[in-house]
């Protein structure tokens, strides 16, 4: 039988968190069918031999990436390549994604109430573990503010934690992300016509060390510049055939928060964008 749910999860040095997680993912997903996909970059702490140990007694596959380009982002594409599930997660091996939230994030595109489903930091509800410093609470800001145009009124656009529909993915158009945002990508370039946020508690790491560094920082400029790039070229009538993508409008509720795609963009939106790429482009 074929599983319902592909969970992706990218690795680097993640050998001490995974015993946990793959545990913490079997018992909030006993109910349904699933399989764990772990995309290893070249990890050198032991990662191969924890994830033989956990094929022993949990539906997981180990893939190493011969070569690992694009980044995380690029470590999902290859696991969602690989994946048999109709509904595909994608969750960091830290444990800051919480596994147990994992049937509420499902539940909606199983249902077709969504095509993509984020695990938000920010919807009414959510919280976040452990304080965050001047900095990184300046960071998480400004990059939201600059994303803001591309998906309007997602809460959370940067999260990377969420399940996405199969044939949602399948669809997407001239997927060429660059570094470890995703799910932005996936938003700006895919037909889907309803987002839903459901809140998390964000946790904090247990074992090793974080990815992000200033290299990440500039890589999501430069993606960022790119995403609004292609956005200009779509909206301009003649540069492309593609339709025009609608902007979000939003509905929801305390606990979640559901945003559908109507209308086109306005010439006042697709001047905001233009303008926007114009300055991004001069950056990268």
């Amino acid at each position: 039988m074929l599983p319902h749910v592909s969970i992706i999860v990218p690795t680097i040095n993640e050998a001490g968190n995974l015993p946990g997680l793959v545990e913490r993912i079997a018992a909030a997903m006993a109910a349904c069918d699933y399989e764990i996909l772990v995309i290893d970059d070249e990890s050198q702490d032991g990662t191969a031999e924890v994830c033989r140990e956990l094929t022993r007694t949990h539906p997981l596959t180990l893939y190493v990436r011969p070569e690992p380009t694009g980044g995380l982002s690029g470590a999902v594409l290859y696991g969602f390549a690989r994946a048999r599930g109709d509904i595909l997660v994608v969750m960091d091996a830290d444990l800051q994604h919480p596994p147990e939230v994992l049937p509420a994030l499902i539940a909606p595109v199983s249902a077709r109430e969504a095509d993509i489903v984020i695990g938000s930091r920010r919807a009414p509800g959510s919280s976040i573990a452990g304080p965050w410093g001047l900095w990184r609470r300046l960071n998480s800001t400004i990059s939201r503010w600059l994303a803001a145009p591309l998906v309007g009124p997602v809460r959370d656009p940067l999260a990377g934690f969420f399940a996405i529909r199969r044939a949602t993915w399948l669809q997407a158009r001239c997927l060429n992300p660059l570094g470890y945002k995703i799910a932005l990508e996936l938003m700006c370039k895919c037909p889907a016509r309803q987002i839903v946020e459901i809140p998390i508690e964000f946790g904090m790491r247990m074992h090793g060390e974080s990815k992000l560094r200033l290299a990440q920082q500039v890589g999501y400029i430069r993606h960022l510049g790119r995403l609004y790039l292609s956005r200009c070229s779509a909206a301009q009538p003649g540069l492309r055939s593609q339709p025009k993508r609608g902007i979000p409008g939003r509905r929801g509720s305390s606990s979640a928060t559901a945003i559908t795609r109507r209308g086109m963009m306005s010439a006042l939106q697709r001047q905001n964008i233009e303008r926007a790429g114009a300055e991004l482009k001069a950056i990268e």
